[in-house]
């Protein structure tokens, strides 16, 4: 199991209207700007008894590490619901737009080499 972090409440606050904790894709995401600063937050939906699993392949490719030690990082959570154990929401906080998606292209070929999800 991955240590999960308590996410400030102002970082809460800003991304909470920004998705609905309610989905039918599996995997939502929202990028926004305040204070020349970037956050996203992503919500992921895993299938029912697979949370264990999801979190063995975010540790097995070390993604909130890479995260957080990525060029422009400011804050790089993961968080799971406290009502709905399916649902995982990544918090992330940026010095620019273009360091956000610098991280976004590196964490998709990352997650691209996982033969487990091919």
């Amino acid at each position: 199991m991955l240590p999960m972090r308590k996410v400030p409440a102002a970082m809460l606050l800003l991304v909470a209207t920004a998705l609905p904790m309610e989905t039918d894709t599996p995997s939502t995401s929202c990028l926004l700007r305040a204070k020349n600063e970037y956050y996203r937050t992503t919500l992921v939906s895993v299938y029912p008894g697979f949370g264990e699993a999801f979190e063995d392949r975010i540790a097995h490719f070390d993604l909130l590490k890479m995260g957080r030690a990525s060029p422009g990082n400011i804050a790089y959570e993961l968080t799971r619901s406290s009502t709905d154990e399916k649902q995982y929401r990544f918090f992330e906080r940026w010095e620019s737009l273009e360091f956000a998606e610098k991280w976004n292209a590196t964490q998709q070929q990352v997650l691209q080499k996982d033969t487990t999800l091919n």
